[in-house]
């Protein structure tokens, strides 16, 4: 069970790999629609202004939805389960005569790491998918209506922030995950 749908889960920051090169590609891909956006080589064909109104509209309901749908999912999924043990807890402090504190801590944590990143992956990639969007409104109101280019490169910016926030940090990760299982996962 350690490699469960090809993830490698030796430890945090090897199973976290994979979401981590799909965040800095999502960030970079803002990047490239701002860029394009400064760039002046895109034709301006539109004269609709409430065509921008739309664009904008659909640019915050799914920045709001990048945070809704993925918690969500989330929130629905099946929760992560793991055998744990009792072990003595190295960092704990014990007075005199008093019994050596204990943690709990996941038996095969290879396996728990594993597990776990597959479960949050598809609303990972969800998450990062819409905070894309407003990105995307921005370069397609700059190309298709009078929007001002500060107001697309706005869009682009709010995008930018979104997937930012997203950072597949193993600190979160990690959190997440011994928060399921009430249980530490060295």
């Amino acid at each position: 069970m350690a490699r469960k749908n090809n993830i490698d889960g030796s430890s945090w920051s090897t199973a976290l790999r994979i979401p981590k090169v799909l965040w800095a590609a999502m960030l970079a891909s803002t990047g490239v629609y701002g860029g394009l956006i400064l760039s002046g080589t895109l034709p301006r064909a539109g004269d609709d202004p409430m065509l921008g109104w739309v664009l904008f509209g659909v640019a915050m309901v799914t920045a709001v939805m990048s945070f809704a749908l993925p918690a969500f999912f989330r929130r629905n999924a099946s929760k992560l389960s793991a055998e744990v043990r009792e072990e003595v807890d190295p960092g704990g402090q014990s007075m005199f005569r008093d019994a050596a504190p204990t943690r709990r801590v996941a038996a095969d944590p290879v396996a728990v790491r594993a597990d776990h990143v597959a479960r949050r992956y598809t609303p990972f990639i969800l998450s990062l998918a819409l905070s894309e969007v407003p990105a995307i409104t921005g370069l397609v109101s700059w190309m298709s209506s009078p929007v001002p280019r500060a107001a697309c490169l706005v869009l682009v910016a709010l995008s930018t922030a979104l997937i930012l926030m997203r950072f597949p940090s193993v600190t979160r990760w990690r959190a997440d995950a011994e928060q399921q299982i009430d249980a530490v996962i060295p």
